[in-house]
């Protein structure tokens, strides 16, 4: 079964309040600021996050940023994932490659972030 949910204003909540409990999985603590190639602090203001219907050991993450030079606001699409490799198993680990999202899963996200007045 999937999961999905919202966070508001994610740069000001404090740390309990950006965790993630999922079944059967560590908590996963999400940041409060992303930060660019120029080391600036952009605050995350919202997010949705949804786990695909079959698995629970992934999270897809789409965010809503306010980039600091011109207070434009963009999305950006990335995940987690629970690793494998002896140094990080049983831990999420942010994905750094592309992620593969089925049709229905991501129309899911969508709806939640147009539901949430994300775009």
């Amino acid at each position: 079964m999937s999961k999905s949910g919202y966070f508001e204003n994610v740069y000001s909540l404090s740390k309990e309040e950006r965790t993630l409990c999922i079944p059967n999985q560590p908590q996963l603590t999400i940041n409060g600021f992303y930060t660019d190639s120029k080391r600036q602090k952009c605050p995350i203001l919202n997010l949705v996050w949804i786990t695909p219907k079959e698995r629970n050991d992934i999270v897809i993450i789409l965010e809503q940023i306010e980039l600091d030079k011109d207070n434009s606001i963009d999305l950006r699409l990335r995940y987690y994932i629970i690793g494998e490799k002896p140094r990080m198993r049983g831990k999420w680990v942010f994905g750094q490659f592309a992620t593969f999202v089925s049709p229905n899963d991501f129309k899911k996200l969508v709806k939640l972030a147009k539901k949430h007045k994300m775009f």
